[in-house]
Parts: structure tokens; sequence; C-alpha cells
């Protein structure tokens, strides 16, 4: 059984609850989800996304079989950084493999996070989904359908009529994605913490991609299928999806981020 101990470093709209949800069903690896999400962060709260009770389900005997930091911490009292210590030893003293999503912005709001995973060296999954005008696309229909996952099983009863994009906001958030990937790159590098990263795209489209994946977490994937209980959201093409699909083609097309739409 794998005693790997790791952090999955990645931004929302990612991917990244499938990513985890593979790790999960591979035999000695837990992986969960966002456990530094402030304890306000509910299903059905305004502004939260709302999801299925099968979905909720799933999610909370996955991502969030271990409670939320907001959550544990609550009546333990204690300061800054040594709860934010406290608990993530906690966390990696269960057997196997362990690790947990970890959020750009989440990393901002408890920078102690981040002195912890110096000191202890734990090594980093960088997760990375390349097409930054999907990351808007799926951010901008969470906020329209308050919908933020779908699992096996499920019927799609979410609105998929294509939504306005404002150019200049667009390219401002475009631009705002990759100054943070960048960072977590720089970040990595600097301070000599053992990571690797991977692409979204790639792993989504050649399973076989996972295999630095299972090298870097030291496990033997001994034929186990890559498989996921999450079903993507969003399956229909740039043109479809944005209802003024040629302003944003033309806008894009005379900056850094052209390739991005279809």
């Amino acid at each position: 059984m794998p005693e790997l101990k790791f952090v999955v470093l990645t931004s929302q709209r990612s991917g990244s609850s499938w990513f985890m949800d593979v790790l999960n069903n591979m035999e000695g690896v837990r992986g969960y989800g966002e456990l530094f999400l402030p304890p306000s962060h509910k299903q059905g709260k305004s502004g939260a996304a709302l999801m299925s009770p099968q979905a909720a389900q799933y999610i909370n005997e996955t991502a969030y079989a271990h409670p939320r930091f907001g959550h544990w911490q609550e009546g333990r009292g204690g300061i800054r950084p040594f709860t934010p210590f406290t608990y993530l030893n906690q966390l990696y003293r269960q057997p196997g493999g362990v690790g947990f999503k970890l959020m750009y912005s989440q990393l901002y709001r408890y920078p102690e996070v981040w002195l912890y995973l110096t000191a202890r060296r734990l090594p980093v999954i960088h997760l990375i989904r390349q097409n930054f005008l999907d990351i808007v696309i799926s951010t901008k229909r969470l906020q329209l359908t308050r919908t933020a996952h779908r699992i096996v099983g499920e019927n799609d009863a979410t609105n998929q009529s294509p939504i306005y994009l404002e150019p200049d906001a667009l390219i401002r958030r475009l631009r705002w994605l990759q100054r943070n990937v960048n960072l977590a790159r720089r970040l990595l590098r600097w301070f000599r913490i053992p990571h690797i990263e991977v692409i979204y795209e790639s792993l989504s489209a050649e399973p076989d991609n996972f295999k630095r994946v299972w090298a870097f977490l030291g496990l033997e994937a001994n034929g186990q299928l890559i498989q996921s209980n999450y079903v993507k959201l969003i399956r229909a093409s740039h043109v479809d999806l944005i209802e003024n699909y040629t302003e944003i083609k033309t806008v894009l097309a005379d900056t850094e981020f052209a390739e991005l739409i279809d």
C-alpha cells in the first residue's frame, strides 16, 4: 500500500474533481476535495452550487469524508499557523496514500499551508487546464445554472443555451488565470518542492498519460481502469456555447489566447 502524502494544486473549474475521483478509485489512495473551503460554503447557501441529493451524497462520502478545516476548527480555538499545521498532521496520519485538493485562492487565504508544504517537502501534483477559455465558460455556466457537478446516472437538466462573454472582461480574466499558473510554477521551482505538472486535457483524452501520475505517487496500476463517477457537464463546441462567438474569436485573434477558441 502506498504511503505517499501529497497535494493537488490547481484552480477552480480545472477538472480537479474528476481527477481526484480517479485517484480515489485507485487501490490504497484517498484523494480529498477542497479541505480549506470556508465553513460558509454549504450546499443550498446563497451563491453556492446546488446539486442533486445523489451527487451531494457521493461527494460527501468521497471528497469530504474527512472534515474540512473550517468545520474541524470550530470550537477548538487555537491560533494560526498552528491550527492548520495540527489539522494537516492529523490528516496525513491516515494510512496509505493521502492527498487533498488545494486551490490557488485557498493558498492565498492560508499562506501557512505553503509553509507546511515546504517544511514537509510534500510532493505536489500541479494540475492545469490549459484552455483558460473553457475555465471561463465553465465558471459562467456555474454562475447561471448553479450546477457544479453531475454524476453517472443523473439526468442532465442544466440549461445549455449559449452564453454571452464580454470581450474586455474575458481578456482580463484569461490573463489573470495565466498569471496564477505562472506564479504557482515559480513558487514550486523557487522552493524546490518535489512536483509534477499534469494537463487536464491530456489526461482526459488519453488515460495512458496517468502513468506519470502513478510513477510520481509510487503506485502500481496493475491494470486498474481510469474511472470516475463524474460526468462532463459541457460537451458542445465553442461556436455553440458562446452567444457572441464571432466577436470573441476576432478579439482573441490579436492576443496570445488565439488558439484557445475552436
